[in-house]
């Protein structure tokens, strides 16, 4: 049972490919876990943003701390500790910080997050 409990300290922490720094919470490719999604702790600098990309999944965030502005599609608007929204599979996205100190989120991919299924947009 104790695979089923983590804390963010003990998580290794990666630069996804959009750029943002990222710990997979929970994964059914890596945990002995039955579910159908990923769930990840991710954080981008005050000043910074994530790199325009897409997934074959949807995503739902939910903004822990800080603001930005999040931009899917030909839509853009501001979010802030509290915030949640839904990204559908396959459309295009990317969040910048517009606060002075970094921007949490945890971010749910279902189904789980793939390699195969993200697609980078943008190189900067």
């Amino acid at each position: 049972m104790s695979e089923h409990i983590k804390h963010l300290d003990q998580i290794h922490e990666i630069v996804a490919g959009d750029k943002c720094f990222l710990k997979e919470i929970f994964h059914p490719d890596k945990d002995d876990i039955d579910i159908g999604y990923s769930l990840a702790s991710a954080y981008i600098h005050a000043g910074g943003k994530t790199l325009n990309h897409f997934l074959d999944q949807s995503e739902t965030y939910y903004i822990i701390s800080g603001k930005g502005r999040m931009h899917i599609d030909d839509h853009s608007f501001d979010v802030k500790a509290g915030s949640s929204y839904y990204v559908p599979p396959k459309s295009h996205q990317w969040l910048e910080n517009t606060g002075d100190s970094k921007i949490e989120f945890l971010v749910i991919v279902d189904p789980p997050w793939r390699k195969k299924g993200e697609v980078i947009l943008s190189k900067d």
